[in-house]
């Protein structure tokens, strides 16, 4: 970094960033604050999992976009809760929901491509989409209701234990502030 005040070039390694290492005066508040911004973003790389999720992300959520434009065509098998139905009444049934499962897949993938910690919740928030379009498919029965509630909680815990409460995950979160 660069010091205002004497111009001298300045390795910082870790926050906090208050004055120059050279001259010793004190740094103003936006420096400071983009200086530990720069920091944390570099001292948190992406872990892994997220790094693959994107990708994941992205390609389920194409995936189910391609499903939603060849529907009223009926150039694919489409069913629901093990039923046989046709690309136009796939739409008519379970559509809007499936378009909410492909927008949230996609910002999901944009949100991670894009290190915004806004995909974080967004993550969280698809279990409990999932849950709900996969319920409404299904009528409301209540084995429909168990059945989704144990496909659709395991995994929000593993991810919210993931997201939430792994070390190197809330560190790269943190390190990508709020944006």
């Amino acid at each position: 970094m660069r010091c205002p005040n004497c111009a001298a070039v300045v390795e910082l390694h870790r926050p906090p960033v208050t004055e120059c290492a050279r001259c010793h005066v004190s740094y103003p508040p936006t420096v400071q604050r983009n200086a530990e911004e720069a920091l944390r973003h570099t001292q948190a790389p992406k872990p892994t999992l997220l790094l693959l999720g994107q990708w994941f992300s992205l390609l389920a959520g194409a995936m189910f976009l391609l499903l939603l434009v060849l529907a009223p065509f009926d150039l694919a098998t489409y069913s629901i809760s093990g039923e046989q139905v046709s690309g136009p009444e796939f739409l008519r049934r379970v559509g809007l929901g499936f378009g909410l499962l492909t927008a949230i897949q996609l910002a999901i993938a944009i949100g991670l491509l894009r290190d915004r910690a806004w995909a974080r919740p967004l993550m969280m928030y698809y279990w409990l989409a999932a849950f709900a379009v996969g319920l409404s498919a299904s009528g409301w029965e209540m084995s429909s209701f168990l059945a989704y509630a144990f496909s659709c909680a395991i995994p929000a815990a593993v991810a919210g234990w993931y997201l939430y409460g792994k070390e190197n995950v809330v560190a790269y979160f943190a390190g990508r502030g709020r944006s």
